[in-house]
């Protein structure tokens, strides 16, 4: 599927976060996921671990990414590397103010919350 439109984005929410499916593997046979999150709390989400490289492209609002315990301010235009093995926690940095960005994951990549068991994330299936 060369052309996908807004209509056939698909919504997921994991505590509190919402995720935006662009393209996903399951869905037009992508090699990457690619889709939009929004955070709009000012706690940190679940620290997480990949076991691929991520990558997002902040698009607007500011958050603090806490990449293997360290924070980092983030704003519109930055990009955030999370290497593969890193927890990884992010937050919005102001309460009256949700930050996008868009994210990109390999195919098949999975995630860990908290020591968890693995798992691909639906929004990257």
């Amino acid at each position: 599927m060369p052309v996908i439109t807004p209509v056939d984005h698909e919504r997921f929410e994991l505590q509190g976060v919402e995720f935006t499916s662009l393209v996903r593997p399951g869905k037009a046979g992508a090699e990457n996921a690619v889709w939009w999150v929004r955070v709009e709390s000012c706690e940190p989400g679940p620290p997480h671990v990949l076991d691929r490289d991520e990558v997002l492209v902040a698009r607007s609002g500011e958050a603090v990414a806490s990449l293997d315990g360290t924070e980092h301010a983030v704003g519109a235009g930055d990009t955030i590397l999370v290497p593969a093995g890193t927890p990884f926690a992010l937050r919005a940095a102001a309460p009256d103010e949700a930050f996008v960005a868009l994210a990109i994951l390999p195919a098949g990549a999975t995630a860990c919350l908290d020591g968890g068991e693995p798992f691909v994330p639906p929004w990257c299936a």
